[in-house]
């Protein structure tokens, strides 16, 4: 998600780390500074019409 531009990867355990997200993201909302700019190669590479190619192209090589 990082990569790719859109989100915000925390440890699932910390809330500390959390809070602090989700309240950098509601400050950024509230001043209308809240920008995502999806990096398109990053998510075009993680298409399941994409990733399917690529495993067809492994079992073909596996032949």
């Amino acid at each position: 998600l990082t990569e790719a531009g859109v989100g915000t990867i925390v440890p699932t355990n910390d809330t500390e780390a959390i809070t602090n997200a989700l309240g950098a993201m509601v400050e950024k909302w509230q001043r209308g500074q809240l920008r995502v700019t999806p990096n398109h190669a990053v998510i075009q590479r993680c298409d399941r019409k994409q990733l399917a190619g690529q495993l067809a192209t492994i079992f073909d090589e596996l032949n």
